[in-house]
């Protein structure tokens, strides 16, 4: 299979046919146990966590059929969350991801966490978060699959919109009406491709998308550990009781460690000092 740059690739095949396997290879989330996956002529079987990560970063952007939002962030924050991963300074994201939000309509709802927006609307804002590092290729996981008719074509629209900017679309489908929105259909079945045809004479668009210099760096062991410490101050705020359990359950526990050594010390004191009293000759 051999997918060029600015193409609008569907890929559709029955249940087990092996669609998702072929999506998550082709984002190196896995690796294939045999064969040759190469992007931009760099082959991917023998690099390591780091460079595949890399490539995730600065490649790809994922679209996922059950949106996989942080459920304690809200909008602008999920939509920043790969600029994180980039080391991208803090007032740069925050502009992007409100930037993307608004072309996807969602401005005002840039605050409101995944539980307060329709299906609709977390999926414009997982949208917005594969385009945050602006890379070249969007995979998108059976997209419309969890949407009602009118946010299906919403979502469709913006993914033809998209492709006219440049992008490299590869969407997983078993569905006949978005089997049809792309320039090629490649049919899988049983882990082989059966079927590679032209669906649409729509010429690829010359844009390409590429990231803004400047937009994919190392971060620094500083930047990390702040990321790192807000990220824990949320996950604590956005669970209240549990980090409330989870503290009483350590100041118990370690209490009750200190409380078992005092007494154990204490007593082994009495104990000498009594022996002591008796005498040195007895």
């Amino acid at each position: 299979l051999d997918i060029r740059r600015g193409e609008f690739v569907v890929i559709v095949g029955q249940s087990g046919s092996g669609k998702s396997t072929l999506m998550n290879i082709l984002g190196c989330l896995d690796q294939p146990s045999s064969g040759q996956y190469r992007i931009r002529d760099q082959a991917t079987e023998h690099c390591d966590a780091d460079a595949l990560a890399r490539l995730r970063r600065e490649t790809f952007g994922f679209i996922f059929q059950r949106y996989h939002l942080v459920p304690n962030l809200n909008a602008l924050e999920n939509t920043e969350i790969p600029a994180i991963y980039a080391g991208q300074p803090v007032a740069a994201r925050h502009a992007r991801a409100a930037a993307l939000l608004a072309e996807l309509g969602l401005s005002e709802r840039a605050h409101h966490k995944p539980s307060e927006l329709s299906g609709g609307q977390q999926q414009r804002v997982a949208i917005a978060r594969a385009l945050m590092n602006n890379g070249e290729v969007i995979l998108a996981d059976e997209p419309t699959g969890a949407l009602d008719s009118e946010s299906g074509h919403s979502v469709l629209d913006i993914l033809h919109r998209l492709h006219a900017q440049g992008h490299t679309i590869i969407v997983v489908t078993h569905d006949a009406e978005v089997a049809q929105q792309g320039q090629r259909r490649v049919r899988l079945l049983d882990g082989r491709v059966v079927e590679d045809c032209l669906v649409s004479d729509e010429p690829t668009p010359t844009a390409v998308a590429t990231p803004a210099p400047g937009m994919h760096r190392d971060p620094s062991w500083f930047d990390v550990l702040r990321e790192s410490l807000t990220m824990a101050m949320r996950t604590i705020a956005g669970n209240r009781l549990r980090a409330a359990l989870t503290m009483l359950g350590i100041i118990i526990g370690v209490s009750s460690v200190v409380a078992m050594l005092g007494i154990g010390q204490g007593a082994q004191v009495e104990v000498a000092e009594q022996i002591e009293a008796l005498g040195a000759d007895l």
